[in-house]
C-alpha cells in the first residue's frame, strides 16, 4: 500500500546519477569501437590490395602481357591499366591518412607472361599509427606485407 504523500518516480539525484553512469560507460567504450573500425580498415585494404595484385598477375599470365600497376605517391592512389586495349581496368585510393612511399619498387610494376615480376624491390604503406613493408620479391611468388 503506498504512502499517501509519496510520489512515483526517481528524484534529480537518482537521475544524475544514471546520467553520469551511462555517459562514463559510452566514453569507454567509443575509443574502444572507433580503433577497431580504424584496425578493420587497415586489414580490408591490405587484404583488396593482395587481391589486385595478384590480379594483376594473373591476367599478365593468361591474357597479354601488357597489364601494368601504376602506383601514384602524389595522389596516395594506384591503378591496373591495360596496355593492349587502352583501358584502366581499376582505380584505388589509399585510406584518408594513408601514404605510399617507393622505396626500390619502380612506380610500374610488371609481371611477365610465366607471373614472374620484372623489377622486384619494396615499397612502404605508412598508415596514421602503423607502417607496413611491402615486398615484391623475385620469382612468382605473391606480395608479401609485413607490418613494422
Amino acid at each position: 500500500m503506498p504512502l499517501p504523500n509519496s510520489q512515483s518516480g526517481y528524484t534529480f539525484t537518482e537521475t544524475v546519477l544514471v546520467l553520469l553512469s551511462w555517459s562514463i560507460l559510452l566514453l569507454c567504450i567509443a575509443p574502444l569501437h572507433h580503433h577497431t573500425l580504424h584496425h578493420v580498415q587497415e586489414k580490408l585494404f591490405l587484404q583488396q590490395f593482395q587481391e589486385d595484385v595478384l590480379l594483376s598477375q594473373q591476367l599478365t599470365q593468361y591474357k597479354h602481357p601488357y597489364f601494368t600497376l601504376y602506383f601514384y605517391e602524389t595522389n596516395n592512389q594506384y591503378a591496373l591499366y591495360d596496355s593492349k586495349e587502352k583501358r584502366m581496368v581499376f582505380q584505388r585510393t589509399l585510406p584518408a591518412d594513408w601514404r605510399i612511399n617507393m622505396l626500390t619498387l619502380k612506380p610500374q610494376v610488371k609481371f611477365n607472361q610465366r607471373g614472374i615480376i620484372q623489377s622486384p624491390g619494396t615499397m612502404k604503406f605508412t598508415s596514421r599509427d602503423t607502417s607496413y613493408k611491402v615486398t615484391f620479391p623475385f620469382g612468382t611468388s605473391r606480395v608479401r606485407i609485413d607490418e613494422e
